[in-house]
């Protein structure tokens, strides 16, 4: 599953929003087995903080934003689907990571971070965002983050 751009051209980019389709339920058996099995390679998506946004395997891949950092946020969408389709070894070897790595920098930094380095070696603090928010320009990762913790507890609950 791919990104459309905005004339409807499939974006061929290799990200964590090719793993949704397993959260809505839609993806057929056979489909779901070749997305899991691309989320679980330690080259693409399964990296020492698992699910980089973007695959390693991008020319695009790197620590700024969208483009390799991990998100909770979405993790808990893939975990959601690994488990809707039985992938529950997979679900929870995932919320585990995203446990311990969030346990990780906390203990490091002191604060629970919108995004994080998923290759685990930057400290949240020092990887790159984009855009504009809110009028100023923000150009580190977001700190004191509520839905990075309502997701750690989420995990912390269900695990």
């Amino acid at each position: 599953y791919y990104d459309l751009d905005a004339g409807g051209k499939l974006i061929n980019v290799k990200t964590c929003a090719c793993f949704t389709p397993l959260f809505a339920g839609i993806a057929p058996q056979e489909r779901a087995k070749r997305l899991v099995a691309h989320l679980m390679k330690p080259e693409e998506f399964n990296r020492v903080f698992p699910v980089s946004s973007t695959s390693a395997t991008e020319p695009s891949f790197c620590g700024d934003m969208w483009r390799g950092p991990a998100w909770a946020n979405y993790n808990l969408i893939i975990i959601e689907g690994l488990r809707r389709y039985n992938q529950n070894k997979e679900a929870d070897y995932i919320a585990k990571r995203t446990i311990e790595e969030i346990v990780r920098w906390y203990e490091k930094e002191g604060v629970i971070f919108e995004y994080y380095d998923s290759e685990g070696e930057i400290s949240p603090r020092e990887l790159p965002r984009k855009g504009k928010v809110g009028g100023d320009w923000i150009n580190t990762c977001v700190r004191d983050y509520s839905w990075t913790a309502a997701v750690f507890i989420e995990l912390i609950m269900n695990s």
